[in-house]
């Protein structure tokens, strides 16, 4: 069940910021560990919603008949050898989709961020570098941005954008059935498995909709809009999301903006 709460930071500091946020109810579930000491399982492809149902719809049933008939000494015909390739090319252009709009959704989120944290002259300079269309240019002042977009092989070693000298960990989803709870899941795993101290921040935007929302655990969000925070044990369970753009309000006025370069 979901419930509608307007959040105010304590001591009346900060009485005039005000937060709309929503809980989120989580049903807890058991990981079960393999034969091999308890370690961590092999962790799944990391394929979008539309992929896995053509993934289990499409690919699998034609892989197994393939197989059949390639123990059976009977292999496949020309038509279903080009039915295949179909299938294959399907797949391809899916997941080139898929990787294009998860770019621009990060690119989206990165330039919002450099206006938190990057100093305003350094954005004016990038500015001016794409209006001459200096892409050369750009890239060179991004390597001097706070704000890094990270690299897939790079895995769970940095967050999806990484900010440096912040204290923040920002994980991103968007397609369609976009999961933030199992996101926010799977960032709090990273960041221990990293020994980091920063804290996770989800923001997602499901497929088609023009709204973006960032999710977090109650004390995430205490800590944001409050100068005197302190951990609350049993808030630490409860998952909140606020609208991204009083996410970007509350960023503005924490510390880390304080340490500009």
């Amino acid at each position: 069940m979901e419930t509608n709460e307007r959040i105010n930071s304590e001591n009346g500091s900060d009485n005039n910021q005000e937060v709309a946020a929503t809980e989120i109810t989580e049903h807890e579930t058991e990981t079960q560990n393999n034969d091999n000491g308890g370690n961590k399982p092999i962790s799944k492809p990391n394929f979008s919603p539309e992929q896995q149902e053509w993934f289990n719809r499409v690919f699998i049933p034609n892989f197994r008949s393939g197989i059949t008939k390639s123990n059976g000494n009977n292999a496949l015909t020309p038509a279903e050898k080009q039915e295949l390739e179909r299938y294959r090319e399907q797949f391809r252009q899916m997941e080139e989709q898929d990787l294009a709009q998860k770019g621009e959704f990060e690119e989206l989120i990165a330039r919002d961020l450099r206006e938190v944290y990057d100093n305003p002259a350094l954005l004016r300079r990038m500015e001016f570098c794409l209006s001459k269309k200096d892409k050369g240019g750009h890239r060179a002042l991004l390597k001097t941005s706070r704000v890094r977009r990270t690299r897939q092989a790079d895995g769970a070693v940095q967050s999806d954008l990484n900010v440096v000298d912040c204290e923040w960990w920002f994980e991103l989803s968007t397609g369609k059935n976009v999961n933030p709870l199992n996101k926010l899941k799977q960032a709090e795993g990273d960041v221990i498995a990293v020994q980091s101290d920063r804290i996770p921040i989800v923001i997602t935007r499901e497929k088609g909709a023009n709204s973006i929302l960032a999710t977090m655990r109650f004390n995430t969000l205490h800590r944001l809009i409050s100068p005197n925070y302190y951990p609350i044990l049993i808030l630490s369970t409860i998952v909140v999301q606020i609208d991204y753009k009083d996410l970007l309000k509350q960023l503005n006025g924490t510390k880390d903006n304080d340490a500009r370069k």
